[in-house]
């Protein structure tokens, strides 16, 4: 979605943020959200092996730890932005 859309990778360019920590933060995002909705929705058995929906919440849960927690990336992100922020006064 976000990679074949060039109007936000030349927005995060210019801003200069790193296109990787946004994408990879917001992919997280979804990816747990909408796989704690499915399990959510079916109930118990959401956590049962007769689902494939508890394997795909474990690894959107896991994709929030794999190469650098979330609130990492959201520090990388802040800190660029203040930086190019303090480049402007």
């Amino acid at each position: 979605l976000l990679k074949s859309n060039s109007v936000y990778t030349s927005l995060f360019i210019l801003c200069g943020v790193p296109f990787k920590s946004i994408t990879k933060v917001l992919f997280v995002t979804v990816a747990t959200t909408a796989t704690s909705k499915c399990v959510e929705w079916l109930g118990g058995v959401g956590f049962t092996k007769a689902y494939p929906v508890e394997k795909f919440y474990r690894d959107a849960k896991i994709g929030a730890i794999y190469e650098g927690t979330s609130n990492i990336q959201l520090n990388t992100i802040a800190k660029l932005i203040d930086a190019e922020y303090k480049n402007f006064t």
